[in-house]
């Protein structure tokens, strides 16, 4: 039950971006109809267990073949990097990288959109990651040692098409005004984040913290719900680590919620 709740979880979540309008990346869009194969090991870092969501997506579609995946190029024993996958699609060559990503947008990062989009923790970013996509991720179809495995697919590096299968879940301030967003996907934005003293603004309700994997599942009212003294007990070990838990949430109408708490 709760692998497919995943699975389903990250082959539903919505592209980042459409088409190509970010940075010219190319999305792929995957099918939302495909059916889970094989159980995946949860003991994965939740980056890894999406990946193998999406190879089993494109195994289970008619429309792709996978010629290959984690495809690791190595130059004097030294690993340069991975290609995740190489697929034909209607007589097309692809190289696509993928991407899982949970982001919360901080109004005071920059002006600029896409600036502010950063991981819940802060160690991280969305113009971070399309830079190592840009710079590493992307140009590694080109290295010369790539060549040889490239080579025996049948294909060469200036044969295939690159794009990108960069899904996430977003989450905006709980006190902010609202934010025209003209470059990401809005279907993307899954709830808000709080500081710790807004959380008072929802000591009424019904908690619930999911483990990493199950960050991906849409909330649903078979969990063990706490009350919000417990919950703060709780989110405050996080937030003392620098730790910015997720959560579930329930109103007094049993409306569900996700949202994050933040430590900055």
């Amino acid at each position: 039950m709760i692998q497919s709740s995943i699975y389903n979880g990250i082959i539903t979540t919505p592209n980042l971006w459409k088409h190509a309008l970010v940075e010219d990346i190319d999305q792929l869009e995957l099918s939302a109809d495909s059916i889970q194969n094989e159980l995946i090991s949860t003991k994965i870092r939740l980056g890894m267990f999406a990946e193998q969501c999406v190879f089993q997506a494109l195994e289970s579609d008619s429309k792709f073949q996978l010629l290959a995946k984690n495809i690791q190029i190595i130059e004097n024993n030294i690993t340069l990097g991975e290609l995740d996958c190489i697929l034909e699609s209607e007589s097309k060559i692809i190289h696509l990288e993928i991407a899982y990503k949970f982001y919360l947008f901080d109004p005071n990062m920059s002006k600029n959109e896409l600036s502010c989009w950063i991981g819940p923790n802060k160690k991280d970013s969305l113009l971070e990651k399309i830079e190592k996509l840009k710079k590493k991720q992307l140009p590694l179809l080109f290295h010369s040692k790539t060549a040889e495995s490239l080579s025996k697919l049948g294909v060469s590096a200036d044969s295939i098409q690159q794009k990108v299968c960069f899904k996430a879940q977003l989450f905006t301030p709980f006190s902010s005004n609202k934010v025209d967003y003209k470059t990401i996907n809005t279907d993307c934005i899954y709830g808000v984040y709080y500081t710790k003293h807004e959380l008072m603004e929802i000591n009424q309700r019904k908690f619930y913290i999911p483990n990493k994997l199950e960050w991906i599942v849409t909330p649903h009212q078979s969990v063990k719900w706490i009350n919000y003294d417990t919950f703060i007990e709780q989110i405050d070990a996080y937030l003392k680590n620098q730790k910015s838990p997720l959560f579930w949430s329930k109103d007094k109408k049993g409306n569900l919620s996700k949202g994050f708490a933040v430590w900055w």
